[in-house]
Order: C-alpha cells, then structure tokens, then sequence
C-alpha cells in the first residue's frame, strides 16, 4: 500500500546546487539512453555473440545494444571488443 505523502511547499523551491546537478544528470542519462535506443539494433542476449562477429568483421558493422554476463563482459573486454555499458536509469529500478 503506497503511503499518503502529503506535498509541501518545498515543489515551489528551487532546487539546490546538488539537487539541480543531480536533476541535470539524470535528464542527460535519459537522452544519452534514448539516443543510444533509437540508434542501434537491440540483441537481447546474443550480444556477446553479435559484438564478437562485429569486432571479427564476420557480419557487417552496425550498432547493437543487449545483456551480457560480468564474465562476458570481461571476456569481450579482453579481447579487445569495445563495449559501452548503458547505465540503468533511477526509474527504472522502481
């Protein structure tokens, strides 16, 4: 059960130095991710396997986004592939 929060005056404050920096990074974070999102194909699970037939020029080069293990990062890191982790968003943990 969601609790009753009642609201203050404080939504009509300005935010504070820390606050508005944290505000801009998020909203950074989100257009970063949107960006990444509308530019890239999403691979689900076969990252690994899609970024290492990218890295060997064994398909064509294109942009992908998906899941990897810690391992399997390590692994392509390794290797020498270069990754990019795309960073959860706050709201997206809820």
């Amino acid at each position: 059960m969601a609790p009753n929060v009642a609201v203050s005056s404080r939504a009509t404050e300005t935010l504070s130095p820390h606050e508005d920096t944290a505000a801009k990074v998020r909203a950074l974070m989100r257009e970063v991710r949107q960006m990444v999102e509308a530019q890239s194909e999403n691979v689900g699970d076969r990252f690994p396997d899609e970024a290492r037939a990218i890295h060997y020029r064994e398909v064509e080069q294109r942009a992908i986004r998906g899941t990897a293990s810690a391992d399997e990062v390590r692994s392509m890191l390794d290797e020498g592939i270069a990754i990019v982790p795309l960073p959860d968003l706050p709201e997206e943990a809820n």
